[in-house]
């Protein structure tokens, strides 16, 4: 479950972890943020998720640290792109 400290999104048809992050952080390119902070929920690519699936959401991040945490995470040139 869930951290206290992030909110909880329960995935409904036709999202993805793209449209997520847009949602909650106003930045669709966050969605590797989600998919670190829900290991076993989300597919190794995180172009899977199923609906029903409840997904901790890490609070957003403040002004460029956001771009620095995906330049840590690398992904083989995936960063930015959408799942």
């Amino acid at each position: 479950m869930a951290s206290s400290r992030m909110a909880t999104h329960r995935v409904s048809r036709g999202e993805s972890l793209w449209s997520i992050a847009g949602r909650y952080y106003g930045r669709p390119e966050l969605w590797p943020l989600i998919r670190s902070a829900n290991p076993g929920r989300v597919a190794k690519g995180g172009d899977l998720i199923l609906v029903g699936t409840e997904l901790g959401i890490p609070a957003a991040p403040r002004g460029d640290e956001g771009a620095q945490l995906l330049g840590k995470r690398g992904g083989g040139g995936r960063r930015g792109r959408r799942p």
